[in-house]
């Protein structure tokens, strides 16, 4: 490629099928109104943004079975170009059932397929190749399964030698072994920071002191999303609170979290300003609410929400 694109890894990906029902309640027939299968995964999602954004991508990680060929056809269609390992287990499909009455969402995901060591081994010898060629990394979602947790942290170090900025997006084990290895950036909802962090995230010096200590290991940007509060950030002391604006009528809330990554990232590469890349990111990530397919939003959307965001220091 004559243009330095952005990598994105998804190591558990799945065939998203989303159908829409009024009204939803447990226990009882429903006839759906809506369905949309998509190639689903939050490095996906990403991809799905910086495409919107025409900013090139190849994506890559585990696919394997029908399911996996299923997922390759939905990724042509949509032009997304990808480079997966090919794996003897099947990619898991995730369920989302979306109520339009009551604006709720009720998500049935599998554990995805068990991977082995040699097919790991296969995805770092690929990723290496991508990593030779790439302006930046983004590394998103949930570990695959039974994976070794510090398989993130391995990939962030090979970044490194070629590098390569990383954008991380992921929780738990694998998220708290990979700190110590120096993500460019690391993007947790509020819940998975406070899991990585220790403590509760309640006031202003609670972020502070959480910054204090990812910045200190080498961790340059950090962005925490407060879902319908909005998104704080931080870099280089210059600490954020980017709040929406009231959404109604939203249909979709899932992938609003890789929305705002994907948004982020395009304009680290425009080399825009934290401030406007944080408000930015705020706006793309809402504009996801409106799209049932997670990460294609609508850049006119994004524009009327970004008028109202407001920005504030933290």
């Amino acid at each position: 490629m004559k243009k330095k694109f952005i990598l994105t890894v998804t190591l558990n990906p799945a065939v998203d099928k989303t159908v829409t029902v009024t009204n939803f309640t447990l226990g009882q027939k429903h006839l759906q109104e809506q369905q949309v299968f998509s190639a689903g995964g939050k490095g996906l999602n990403v991809a799905r943004v910086l495409k919107s954004y025409r900013t090139p991508t190849v994506s890559t990680g585990f696919l394997g079975g029908v399911t996996g060929d299923r997922m390759k056809i939905l990724l042509k269609r949509e032009r997304l170009m990808h480079d997966f390992v090919d794996i003897k287990n099947a990619t898991r499909v995730n369920l989302t059932v979306t109520d339009l009455l009551k604006g709720k969402e009720t998500r049935i995901l599998e554990k995805g397929p068990r991977i082995f060591k040699k097919e790991i081994k296969s995805l770092k010898k690929k990723y290496c190749f991508w990593l030779s060629q790439c302006a930046g990394v983004v590394l998103s979602g949930r570990n695959a399964y039974q994976a070794p947790r510090t398989l993130y942290a391995e990939l962030i170090h090979l970044a490194h030698v070629y590098n390569v900025p990383v954008f991380l997006d992921t929780h738990s084990a694998p998220l708290k072994e990979a700190l110590p290895a120096a993500p460019t950036l690391i993007a947790p909802n509020r819940n998975e920071a406070e899991e990585a962090f220790g403590y509760a995230l309640k006031s202003k010096s609670d972020y502070k002191q959480a910054f204090r200590a990812w910045h200190s290991l080498g961790i340059k940007y950090i962005l925490i999303s407060r879902g319908k509060e909005g998104l704080i950030g931080s870099y280089s002391g210059q600490d954020y609170w980017a709040k929406v604006p009231n959404l109604k009528h939203i249909i979709n809330e899932v992938g609003c979290g890789d929305s705002l990554l994907g948004a982020f990232v395009y304009y680290y590469l425009k080399g825009m300003e934290f401030k406007q890349s944080l408000a930015f990111a705020a706006a793309t990530g809402s504009a996801n609410c409106y799209s049932l397919t997670p990460g294609l939003i609508d850049r006119e959307k994004v524009a009327s929400i970004l008028k109202k965001i407001s920005i504030n220091k933290l």
